[in-house]
């Protein structure tokens, strides 16, 4: 990892609805919202979860943010910087959700 920076924590764009079935039970469900991927990604799939850019988090996440002009978020749900991004190969276990371990992240 020569000159890559410290990582941070970062925001997936989704959305969440709290619902009820047709038997009256409350589902509570979710989504990430994806878009085409940056030239990072593009030769590992052909779309991309949008990550918000830290200066958009709090916009997206705010108490304000569903009366918010629609345009405002839509120019949100774009590629992350390539600059911004690294791509390493990682351990084939990452594929199984029941593995939890640091290791999962290790470059190989």
């Amino acid at each position: 990892m020569s000159n890559w920076k410290r990582e941070r924590f970062f925001f997936f764009a989704g959305l969440y609805d709290i619902w009820k079935d047709g038997g009256g039970a409350e589902l509570k469900t979710f989504t990430i919202i994806t878009t085409e991927p940056n030239m990072t990604l593009k030769p590992i799939h052909d779309r991309m979860p949008v990550i918000l850019r830290q200066e958009c988090e709090d916009a997206w996440l705010g108490p304000d943010s569903h009366g918010q002009d629609t345009d405002a978020l839509m120019a949100m749900l774009r590629p992350y910087p390539d600059d911004d991004m690294k791509a390493c190969v990682v351990s084939y276990e990452v594929n199984d959700p029941l593995n939890d371990s640091p290791q999962l992240i290790r470059e190989v």
